[in-house]
């Protein structure tokens, strides 16, 4: 500190003071000399990139951002347009980060790891033909790229888009192997198993996290919707009556997934084929929270509710909200939705079915992938 006072403009100085100050825990004053010694010395990438990692820690992601831009601005370079790139994609702006990481490759096209970022920019808006073509240009230029997670998790999810389920599954075992404790990993891996219609092989991974980590609402919601693909409602119903315990509405996180877990087990709870486990008036409740928490907006929530009234008698608004439901899954196939005509069809029968005074009953029943899933080592090289 007397040093700085002496001379303001020592950046060698205000760095170490820095330093002693993220040590002593006075995250806010080291944050201040950091930006000190960007000021005095704007090309100091180390120094941005440990600056904007604290100010993110700090829930102060616009001031990192504005500070990144000042420092780009005095002398912009491809590592700091990169950084810019990685803290847009962490605000959800992508597309200002592929225009960073556009400028980036233009300054240094031959650079893997911005190549290996617009990859998973380009996989997320669903061009898996850009993801492709920048992952493999990135390994060309550096092979030992490929061993990178960052490269695995892009290879997995292209295999995931091009229906390869074997491969993306063996990629995120690979992932789990080197984190054992990634439970958003496990449950990624999971996700993987049931899409490739091998819900046992999910329950199983999901029951082994909840065994460490019984309250988990995340992993609760997914093995209920394991349990319901193979017909366990019961079990189904206590995970997402468990997951609605342990669940925060004002809380941010659990705010996102509680929609699914009303509507998922309100859905089990009108629908199910087994007389013992249906609560028409639970699955009403349920519900109309649902709706509500989603603004009347989602199709498969207004066909939930429909299917609570009808299993309370009461088809008039059985059949209201089930039409509601059908316009809103027309509204998204107009509009161009990703949606199945499969699930508009489904629709339209239930609300066939409420007109008839018959309540919806729905049992799935996934017939398990006996496929063995192979790894690459077990492939015969031809």
């Amino acid at each position: 500190t007397k040093a700085i006072e002496l001379d303001p403009s020592n950046a060698e100085a205000v760095r170490q003071r820095a330093g002693l100050r993220m040590q002593e825990g006075d995250f806010d004053e080291a944050v201040e000399d950091l930006q000190k010694v960007l000021e005095l010395d704007p090309t100091n990438e180390q120094i941005a990139a440990a600056t904007v990692q604290q100010l993110v820690e700090l829930d102060r992601a616009d001031d990192a951002l504005a500070l990144l831009s000042k420092t780009i601005q005095a002398r912009p370079s491809e590592g700091l347009y990169r950084l810019r790139a990685l803290l847009y994609t962490n605000m959800d702006r992508e597309d200002d980060a592929l225009a960073d990481l556009n400028k980036a490759l233009a300054m240094q096209p031959k650079d893997p790891i911005a190549l290996l970022q617009r990859a998973e920019i380009s996989l997320r808006r669903d061009d898996v033909k850009d993801a492709k073509r920048d992952l493999d240009a990135a390994i060309d230029l550096a092979p030992q790229v490929e061993q990178l997670d960052q490269a695995i998790v892009v290879r997995c999810f292209i295999a995931v888009e091009e229906g390869r389920m074997a491969d993306a599954i063996n990629d995120m075992k690979i992932l789990i192997d080197r984190s054992p404790d990634d439970v958003y990993r496990q449950l990624q891996l999971a996700n993987l198993y049931l899409q490739d219609d091998r819900p046992r092989q999910a329950i199983d991974m999901l029951s082994g996290v909840l065994d460490r980590d019984p309250k988990n609402a995340s992993v609760l919601r997914s093995r209920g919707d394991a349990y319901l693909a193979v017909g366990d409602h019961a079990e189904a119903i206590a995970d997402y009556e468990k997951a609605l315990t342990n669940l925060d509405a004002d809380d941010e996180a659990d705010a996102i997934i509680l929609p699914s877990v009303l509507n998922n087990l309100a859905w089990v709870l009108a629908t199910s084929p087994k007389d013992e486990v249906r609560n028409g008036a639970r699955s009403l409740e349920l519900g109309l929270r649902a709706v509500e928490m989603t603004e009347e907006a989602e199709g498969h929530i207004l066909s939930t509710l429909a299917a609570g009234y009808a299993e309370t008698g009461d088809f008039e608004n059985a059949k209201k909200w089930s039409e509601k439901a059908v316009e809103a899954a027309q509204k998204e196939l107009e509009e161009g939705a990703n949606e199945e005509s499969v699930q508009l069809k489904q629709l339209q029968e239930e609300l066939e079915s409420y007109r008839g005074n018959e309540p919806w009953r729905e049992k799935q029943d996934t017939e398990e992938n006996q496929i063995p899933l192979l790894s690459p080592d077990d492939l015969i090289d031809t």
